[in-house]
């Protein structure tokens, strides 16, 4: 079946530059879809199914 999850990983700051966050989102062990940014945040991870969101 069909493993649908995501990763997120938080990249500390560097030289005094802020951090990053990269977001994985991952189907069948493939990877789908990256996000990044320069924000500095915090990391977690999770899984199960994807669901549609409320269409606009």
């Amino acid at each position: 079946g069909e493993v649908d999850n995501f990763f997120i990983t938080q990249n500390p700051t560097f030289f005094g530059e802020r951090g990053q966050i990269v977001i994985d989102l991952w189907v069948d062990n493939q990877i789908i879809g990256v996000f990044k940014t320069n924000s500095s945040n915090f990391g977690a991870g999770g899984l199960g199914a994807w669901q549609a969101g409320p269409k606009n």
